[in-house]
C-alpha cells in the first residue's frame, strides 16, 4: 500500500468458516493492512453516504473491507456486513441489459460480478 499511495482495494471475504472478527482483526494488524483500512461513522452506509475515491486516498483510509458472515461492527467495526451494505446483481457483465435500472438503487453500494467469460 505504501508503494500504492492513489490506490484504493475493496476486499469482500466471504468467510465460508466462520471465522470470527477478531481473528480476522488480527490478520489485519499482523500484515499492517490495520492503518489503511475504512470505518464508516456508522453502519449501514446509506448510498449518498459513501467517500469518494479521493477522500479515502487523501485520509489514507485505503481499505475497504466486507464481511460476509459473522460481521459485528461493534467489536470490529471495519468489517462491515456484506448484505447489509452490498446490493449484488444476479447478472454477469455480458447480460447487462437484464440488470436492474441502477436508478432503482437508492441504499447500497452496488457489486457488479465481472466474469473473464464476456
Amino acid at each position: 500500500m505504501d508503494s500504492n499511495p492513489n490506490e484504493v482495494i475493496t476486499l469482500l471475504l466471504v468467510n465460508s468458516n466462520g471465522i470470527a472478527p477478531s481473528v480476522w482483526a488480527q490478520s489485519y494488524t499482523d500484515s499492517g493492512l490495520s492503518s489503511y483500512v475504512y470505518t464508516p461513522p456508522s453502519v449501514p452506509v446509506a448510498y449518498n453516504e459513501w467517500p469518494t475515491l479521493q477522500s479515502l486516498i487523501s485520509a489514507n483510509t485505503r481499505v475497504v473491507s466486507f464481511l460476509a458472515q459473522q460481521a459485528d461492527v461493534s467489536s470490529v467495526p471495519y468489517l462491515l456486513d456484506e448484505f447489509t451494505n452490498i446490493w449484488e446483481t444476479p447478472y454477469d457483465v455480458s447480460r447487462r441489459s437484464r440488470s436492474q435500472e441502477l436508478s432503482e438503487i437508492n441504499d447500497s453500494l452496488l457489486l457488479l460480478p465481472l466474469t473473464g467469460d464476456g
